[in-house]
């Protein structure tokens, strides 16, 4: 059977990676610098998808593994960030306000892709918009990261 109609590869190498990274990094995690990490992670995470829309067959694999290597780094990361950054009183509506929108992207990202499958777009513009967005995503974390630096080079002096 060719490997196009085996989603199951892909996901079972992404979900596994995923998996172990967390599991072996967990203890270093907390040393990471968050914000660096999580830019290389969007980006590395943008050129997957981007590439997954490019390609077929077995060259998904290598696709696949990045991509949960970029998606284990990133989440445990940006809530770590978000926590990092909430004052005390708003550390648990900061995280659920994270959780709640990656629960939206869950609805509204098969919707979106769907409008853009019907517009004709196919599934390569979906991968190539999700890629579009992640990127994005990435460069603002890179921007609230030098605004970040500044105010604190600002506060110092």
């Amino acid at each position: 059977q060719d490997i196009d109609a085996l989603p199951a590869y892909f996901f079972t190498t992404y979900t596994t990676t995923i998996i172990l990274i967390r599991l072996v990094g967990n203890t270093v995690f907390d040393r990471l610098p968050r914000a660096s990490v999580i830019v290389a992670s969007s980006m590395i995470l943008a050129v997957c998808t981007y590439g997954i829309s490019q390609t077929h067959g077995i060259s998904l694999i290598p696709y696949s593994f990045c991509y949960g290597l970029a998606v284990g780094l990133l989440y445990p990361l940006l809530a770590a960030l978000i926590v990092d950054r909430s004052s005390d009183a708003d550390k648990s509506i900061n995280s659920n306000l994270m959780m709640t929108t990656s629960d939206c992207s869950s609805f509204l990202a098969p919707v979106l892709g769907g409008l853009l499958v019907h517009c004709n777009f196919g599934y390569q513009g979906v991968f190539v918009s999700a890629s579009l967005c992640i990127s994005l995503c990435g460069l603002s974390v890179l921007l609230d990261s030098k605004i970040q630096k500044a105010l604190k080079k600002k506060k110092a002096s």
